[in-house]
């Protein structure tokens, strides 16, 4: 039989899914905000989730630094942020030199 430690330190803890609830929560949190809809319900629930989620990936992290040496795990950390720090800063800047264009607006121009 398996003890809460045991389970919480493999792979398959199922913590994965629960972070991506919380991302979920987040996603609808933020579309309430751009959907323009004037009260807004879930505000404290997003609040709440991005908390709980930085919390959970916290602890994620931290258990895979204490599995293997210090060398080993800033390697992978940096192939796994590296690519997503470029492609933000990219798009970044396309986004500042692209001029706005507001969809519905033209839309309704026509």
């Amino acid at each position: 039989m398996q003890t809460l430690g045991d389970r919480l330190s493999s792979r398959e803890n199922g913590l994965d899914v629960l972070r991506f609830l919380l991302a979920a929560v987040v996603i609808v949190s933020h579309t309430w905000l751009i959907s323009g809809f004037s009260s807004h319900p879930t505000r404290g629930l997003g609040e709440w989730a991005v908390f709980a989620f930085f919390v959970l990936s916290g602890y994620l992290v931290t258990a895979s630094a204490a599995r293997m040496p210090l060398g080993p795990y800033l390697w992978r950390r940096a192939l796994r942020i590296f690519p997503g720090a470029v492609d933000g800063a990219a798009g970044n800047r396309i986004r500042v030199r692209a001029p706005r264009v507001d969809p519905l607006d033209a839309a309704l121009r026509l």
